[in-house]
């Protein structure tokens, strides 16, 4: 059982909750801590640490750290060695069907639980009004990206006009052609970045136009010079990213920008509705 599902199964107090949530969100700095420490970062009792490790089944606080530390180095080495699909897949194969359930769910609710305590409110009303302010909103993804280009760009539509949604590869430098500072691009990518996502972006800062990138980190090598980052944990225990985070992040943006933009977005629907009952299309 892994740490996450230790604190799933775990009765705990208030304070010992708040315990394990700085740990899980800080981990990567949280697992080097002494129980003092943690106790006066957190603003809580030593005895409260303790008893939180206690009651995830370690006798002592320093057998949760030592596990944290594991946890973490592998996850550091999985991002860093950006193994092939086969290695990755090796993973799999070792573990049982039940062990792939409760992994995906663990990890899917970790990168969830951490991404949107990353990414602010501030952050996620400046990208809304940025998508409503912009003349167009061009929204770009290649090869597994693409599902969560073409569900964010369909429903955007309904929300405001002048939506492209840019998947091939093919099509770059015409769609790019034409943005200028009064568009907003939107770039969806997770590592490893292809060379199309590369030239898109190096054709949008050109062109000056407001740009969100949608990735993992901060810190992502594609995040550079662009007005907003918005992260999106893609940890999985498989050959492939979650695209979990991704697709809550974008469910955030959609109901923003309806909200912000309720009128246009009640008569768009409206009307939408009148077509699909009309060609019984439901």
């Amino acid at each position: 059982m892994n740490i996450e599902e230790r604190i799933r199964n775990a009765r705990l107090t208030k304070s010992e909750r708040k315990v394990l949530n700085f740990i899980m969100i800080h981990k990567e700095e949280a697992c080097y801590f002494t129980t003092a420490e943690l106790a006066q970062v957190i603003q809580v009792s030593n005895t409260t640490v303790l008893r939180a490790a206690n009651k995830l089944g370690y006798s002592k606080f320093s057998e949760f750290r030592k596990e944290l530390q594991e946890e973490v180095l592998r996850l550091t080495n999985r991002s860093q060695s950006m193994l092939q699909s086969p290695e990755l897949l090796q993973d799999v194969k070792r573990k049982s069907t039940k062990d792939i359930i409760n992994q995906c769910s663990a990890i899917m609710f970790q990168n969830l639980h951490e991404s949107l305590m990353k990414n602010t409110y501030d952050t996620y009303n400046a990208i809304a009004d940025l998508i409503l302010e912009a003349r167009r909103v061009l929204i770009i993804g290649f090869r597994t990206a693409e599902g969560c280009v073409v569900f964010f760009g369909s429903l955007l539509k309904l929300t405001r006009g002048n939506v492209i949604c840019l998947t091939n590869p093919g099509n770059i430098s015409e769609e790019l052609y034409d943005l200028n500072e009064k568009d907003l691009a939107i770039v969806i990518s997770y590592p490893r970045y292809s060379e199309n996502i590369l030239i898109s972006l190096d054709i949008i800062k050109k062109k000056k136009c407001r740009l969100v990138v949608m990735t993992d980190e901060i810190g992502s090598p594609i995040a550079s010079h662009c007005d907003y980052v918005l992260m999106s944990g893609k940890n999985g225990i498989s050959f492939f990213n979650s695209y979990v985070t991704m697709m809550a992040n974008i469910e955030i943006l959609l109901s923003l920008v309806s909200k912000k933009n309720f009128q246009d977005t009640e008569e768009r629907l409206t009307e939408r509705e009148e077509y699909l009952k009309r060609n019984k299309q439901y």
